[in-house]
């Protein structure tokens, strides 16, 4: 998106995107904690966001990283060391479900790492310059969503170890790959929709309207 507007701050019914995010972390009674992993230089509006609007599980407003796993490894720090399982959500995911996060929680109870996914619908094609090549079969693609977790104690220790490898993974399930950690699906939701283009913004508008007019 070229908005100069950080696309978690962006407005949607007097809110921002974020804030409709976490929301639905802060308002789920197995969330114990949240940890804010954010752009060091809006820490200050993202930190007056959350006061203002009275999210009491965030416990910690934490700068991002170069990259995913920097940002990641820098909310890590500030997990209570008591936790059982930690879950990775992208903020832009505003449509995150009471029922999805529960799933995912009830998965990490006997699976030490596991995502939200779904299936792909649509004809897949791998293609070079500008020309396609094959059609892929689709029967074992799935499209990975957040939250991502691991149980704590696996978690640390996965990002521990690529640390100390220079690994970099592109999310939470490939460092756990990476490491030999079984990574379980859970069956996730088209709604839970990553804000990344200006299209993904109307739709999230227009489905954040029906949802309020329901």
């Amino acid at each position: 998106m070229k908005s100069k507007e950080k696309k978690q701050m962006m407005m949607i019914n007097n809110k921002p995107l974020f804030i409709h995010t976490l929301l639905q972390f802060e308002n789920h009674p197995a969330i114990d904690e949240i940890i804010l992993v954010c752009p060091s230089e809006n820490k200050t509006d993202f930190s007056d966001f959350v006061f203002n609007f009275k999210l009491a599980k965030v416990k910690k407003i934490v700068d991002g990283g170069k990259e995913r796993q920097d940002s990641v490894s820098n909310g890590l720090t500030m997990v209570d060391a008591h936790a059982d399982i930690i879950l990775v959500h992208d903020a832009v995911r505003p449509f995150i479900s009471a029922e999805l996060i529960e799933s995912i929680i009830e998965s990490l109870t006997v699976n030490k790492a596991a995502v939200i996914a779904t299936t792909i619908s649509n004809t897949v094609k791998r293609v070079h310059n500008g020309l396609v090549e094959a059609t892929v079969d689709r029967e074992q693609l799935w499209s990975v969503q957040t939250p991502q977790g691991m149980q704590a104690a696996i978690f640390r220790d996965c990002y521990r170890n690529v640390a100390n490898e220079s690994f970099i993974g592109t999310d939470e399930a490939m460092i756990a790959e990476h490491c030999g950690i079984p990574v379980s699906i859970v069956s996730g939701s088209k709604k839970n929709i990553k804000v990344t283009t200006p299209d993904d913004l109307d739709l999230v508008n227009f489905m954040m309207k029906e949802k309020h007019e329901n």
